[in-house]
């Protein structure tokens, strides 16, 4: 991969910065420019030896989708580069492609149920899923907390269902922001409170009150 083509490489989540990390690709060579999708990621990328230019803020791909193109001029002629998850949604890349910019999103990392970038689930992981389930058909749990779509999508995945439907009505169901609340209401368990500012303390904070 020949980074040296790129105006800008974009982080969306730590995964990613941790992927590069792990290539040797960090820091980035000169004239590439690192764009976060939030706090914790540029967090992720200065610890790595790498200064993001642009930071999302709210976090978020939408975010930085609007963000890079309010701020780069250039933006119609740039070549971007994201190393995006699996299960990532696209519209980050086609809102740069509408925009003009030749955009490179290779699939870096997979997230799945149980184990982390691509590893096997872990049995006693699954077992503890069923148990999971058991308790919240139970109503033993007072609010399920989603950091992102792919939360979402594995926690469903771990328990063997095809959906989160059996959240709705039993327990408080709590979303980080737009996009994951969009995946907890394709999967039937529509948030009932999301983060307004989109981050793990803003969360907390929803949470808390709702259940004060």
């Amino acid at each position: 991969l020949q980074l040296t083509r790129y105006r800008w490489v974009l982080f969306t989540s730590r995964n990613a910065v941790e992927v590069f990390a792990d290539h040797g690709a960090l820091p980035l060579p000169d004239g590439v420019r690192a764009a976060a999708a939030g706090p914790a990621t540029a967090r992720a990328l200065a610890a790595a030896g790498v200064a993001a230019a642009l930071i999302a803020d709210p976090p978020g791909a939408d975010a930085l989708a609007t963000l890079l193109l309010s701020q780069d001029e250039q933006i119609g002629s740039a070549v971007i580069l994201w190393p995006r998850s699996t299960l990532a949604s696209t519209a980050l890349a086609s809102r740069l492609r509408d925009a003009g910019a030749i955009v490179d999103d290779p699939p870096a990392y997979q997230t799945r149920p149980g184990g982390s970038r691509g590893t096997s689930p872990d049995p006693a992981a699954s077992l503890a899923a069923v148990a999971l389930h058991k308790r919240i058909l139970e109503g033993g749990i007072d609010a399920a907390c989603f950091m992102s779509p792919s939360a979402a999508l594995g926690l469903a995945a771990l328990m063997g269902a095809t959906d989160l439907s059996c959240l709705a009505g039993r327990t408080l169901v709590a979303s980080i922001g737009p996009s994951t609340t969009r995946a907890l209401s394709a999967l039937g368990a529509s948030p009932d409170v999301e983060s307004k500012d989109r981050t793990a303390t803003g969360l907390a904070q929803a949470v808390m009150t709702s259940l004060a």
